[in-house]
């Protein structure tokens, strides 16, 4: 006798009623963060990192030549994100060339913003769930949303222009895409496993950092799926190949040459607190997640040691951050690299949510209002950090560049050499010789330090003008001199000499840093 299966009228409208609750709070969550983002936005208004430009000068050439150059005629792989660069190109046709700036951060600050819409709808409005998430799991979502909106430090990292609120939101969105298969069941696979494996390996190709990222969610993935396995597996592979194929087409090589360049070997005593600086400079609570994962991987291995389906999950949350502190305090890239750790730390944060949401499970049922007052008060937390980070005593992230260029002519047939390129190059089209060695090629990246002036001047000559700091020019000045020389062969000496007016100032912290114009004697 065939049975049948017979909904009750109350859990239909339980159901129902909490579908409904989640879509307010979703709506709520969505004003809450605009008008919060509106005023992060407003508040670093005037803030661009300075390698952004190095973005937007490969994509102007890109645009000019079909290849990439920092400086025309000279190919190199100085960008650390081309599918990034490549995008800001494809939109940057349309747009004039005087605004691309303005482009890049405005694309910063919509992926930012969808970023925690993508991540409020994983914690509000779970994809074809069964049960409603704890809430713990409310708490915790939300909690991390509000550092997202909240934390100067953070919103800064996500609108400077770079590729990190991308890197961010194609990570949030192969979460999202990770659960919908799971939890669907399909018994076709079809687009949806081709939609799945192209995002997760997506954030893998978008920087060569973020590979743990994709290798933890195809893990996830092969967890997950009760079928199929070899079919998602072969399709993430394909994907991340098709993806490196196509940046090696592009660039001709696949590990940046920015990259190659910052392998400094600063793995020192001394990178704990370099790091532990540089992380809280990110986000004040990066130190919950893996506590929190860890704390939850305790319990599972306790409470239910057969099922490691449950461990392996957590154990994916802590390996792309893992691997991304090891690169970065390999590298010494200890401030820079610490928005790069960004999409890691909150892919941790997604998995403990989707993975793990009864983790400090409270004996009352969530309810929409709690909820509701708990946004409340985390945007009028955010409201305070935001008003207290104003003032120039607390301001830890504020920052404006402002370059004083004068009226020089030649600037586009000048030879420029500086470590701080970004502005300097895209304002005055100035061939730039780096002194940091990321965008002249890969022989002078693999060059060391001290020696990469000389080994650029032999194929640049010497540069017509540094633009230095003044920690910067030590090294070639002798005391407090207004002049330093430069010699790469014997009997052949140029001589630079220091200019009055700043060429660029750098605000941050209580700090003001000036570059100089350093001349050659006779321009």
């Amino acid at each position: 006798m065939a049975r049948s299966i017979v909904v009750a009228p109350q859990s239909t409208q339980a159901c129902s009623k909490r579908k409904s609750k989640g879509h307010y709070l979703l709506l709520f969550g969505i004003a809450v963060t605009f008008c919060t983002l509106s005023y992060s936005a407003w508040m670093f208004r005037d803030y661009l990192l300075d390698d952004t430009f190095i973005h937007l000068r490969y994509a102007k050439n890109y645009l000019a030549t079909g290849s990439f150059s920092y400086n025309l005629g000279q190919p190199s792989f100085g960008t650390s994100a081309p599918l990034y660069t490549l995008l800001l190109a494809a939109i940057g046709h349309y747009i004039p060339l005087t605004s691309w700036p303005v482009m890049a951060k405005g694309m910063s600050i919509a992926l930012q913003f969808l970023s925690i819409i993508v991540f409020l709808s994983l914690v509000i409005s779970p994809v074809k769930t069964r049960r409603a998430p704890t809430m713990p799991a409310y708490i915790v979502g939300v909690s991390i949303a509000a550092l997202m909106l909240a934390v100067p430090s953070t919103s800064r990292w996500l609108q400077d222009g770079m590729e990190t609120s991308l890197a961010v939101c194609c990570t949030l969105a192969a979460m999202v895409a990770l659960r919908a298969w799971v939890a669907a069941r399909v018994q076709q696979p079809g687009p949806m496993l081709m939609l799945m494996a192209g995002l997760i390996a997506l954030v893998g190709v978008i920087r060569v950092d973020l590979l743990p990222i994709s290798v933890a969610m195809l893990v996830l993935a092969l967890l997950g799926t009760p079928r199929y396995k070899l079919q998602t597996l072969i399709c993430t592979i394909v994907f991340l190949m098709i993806g490196y194929v196509a940046i090696f087409a592009v660039t001709g090589a696949v590990i940046p040459d920015s990259a190659i360049a910052k392998r400094t070997g600063m793995f020192t005593p001394g990178w704990v607190v370099d790091f532990v600086t540089a992380m809280l400079a990110v986000s004040p609570l990066w130190l919950g997640a893996p506590v929190l994962l860890l704390v939850s991987l305790g319990y599972r291995l306790v409470a239910r040691p057969i099922l490691y389906q449950h461990v392996i999950p957590l154990l994916c949350g802590l390996v792309p951050m893992g691997v991304t502190i090891v690169w970065g305090t390999a590298a010494g890239q200890f401030v820079h690299g610490a928005r790069y750790f960004l999409p890691a730390l909150i892919f941790a944060w997604a998995v403990l949510v989707c993975y793990a949401p009864d983790l400090l499970a409270f004996p009352t049922a969530s309810r929409a209002g709690k909820v509701q007052a708990l946004l409340l008060m985390l945007t009028v937390v955010a409201a305070l950090i935001h008003i207290g980070m104003s003032y120039p005593a607390l301001s830890l992230v504020r920052q404006q560049d402002s370059l004083q260029i004068d009226q020089r002519q030649r600037w586009p047939t000048m030879v420029v050499a500086a470590h701080d390129i970004g502005q300097i190059g895209w304002y005055t089209n100035a061939r730039m010789l780096d002194l940091a060695g990321l965008v002249n090629g890969r022989m002078l990246a693999q060059t060391p330090y001290p020696e990469r002036l000389c080994v650029a001047a032999r194929t640049m000559g010497y540069p017509d003008a540094f633009v230095l700091t003044e920690a910067q020019s030590q090294p070639w000045r002798k005391g407090n001199t207004n002049w330093f020389e430069v010699t790469c062969s014997a009997g052949n000496t140029a001589r630079y000499i220091k200019t009055d007016a700043p060429m660029m100032k750098h605000y941050d912290l209580d700090q003001v840093r000036e570059w100089q114009l350093w001349l050659r004697e006779g321009q």
